[in-house]
């Protein structure tokens, strides 16, 4: 299911890239560097077992680099920095924790721009490879903490949809704002024959970007 599920995803990224260079009359290429942050809720989806999950805040920094091969169509990733905690009820032993957890993520984005003089509506689609370096549980009773890193799957691999507007500021300087999704087809736990659980959210994200040419409806 898995593989089929990616199988068609990479599909639909191949397509729409076509897509969008085709779409493209200008093919000047440039450069983008910047940084942002995000704010989101991040949950998971039950598919087997007697769990209950609450969605929880997370939020990060962002390192951003983007590149455009046309007028419409670019490449976007970067590193993210994130800090993000959600709660879960084991409902057959009327068990409550809190999951928190430190994770780095490297998107492998392409986006589709729509450009105005001075706006940009962008599409991204996409995969995210997501690497949980710290992970703990914490007893909602007892209060006690346990490190879980090696209990759950910390090396993830999902997809990302999202929307950025971008704003021209300046010469060479824009500021975005969007909202992304991800979704991890990974059950969250090694080996757990008692529930299977993937991971979701929903970002807020802004910050500014450094172009190294011209906005792109001006090229």
């Amino acid at each position: 299911m898995k593989r089929s599920f990616f199988l068609f995803v990479l599909v639909a990224i191949v397509y729409f890239s076509f897509s969008s260079i085709s779409f493209s009359k200008q093919t000047k290429e440039s450069y983008s560097f910047g940084f942002g942050s995000n704010v989101g809720f991040y949950n998971a989806l039950v598919v087997e077992g007697d769990v209950e999950w609450e969605p929880g805040l997370g939020y990060g920094v962002d390192l951003i680099f983007e590149k455009m091969f046309s007028n419409n169509f670019g490449f976007h990733s970067g590193l993210s920095f994130i800090k993000a905690e959600s709660e879960f009820k084991m409902t057959k032993f009327n068990k409550n924790y809190k999951f928190s957890w430190y994770q780095i993520q490297l998107p492998i984005l392409f986006f589709t721009s729509f450009n105005a003089e001075k706006v940009s509506f962008e599409l991204l689609y996409g995969f995210k490879i997501a690497q949980t370096v710290q992970a703990s549980l914490t007893d909602k009773v007892t209060n006690k903490d346990f490190e879980t890193l090696y209990n759950i799957s910390y090396l993830n691999y999902g997809v990302t949809l999202g929307l950025n507007i971008k704003f021209r500021i300046s010469k060479f300087n824009d500021f975005y704002i969007g909202i992304s999704s991800d979704f991890f087809p990974h059950n969250l736990v090694k080996s757990d024959d008692y529930s299977k659980s993937y991971s979701y959210n929903s970002r807020l994200n802004a910050g500014f970007l450094f172009r190294t040419e011209l906005f792109p409806a001006n090229n």
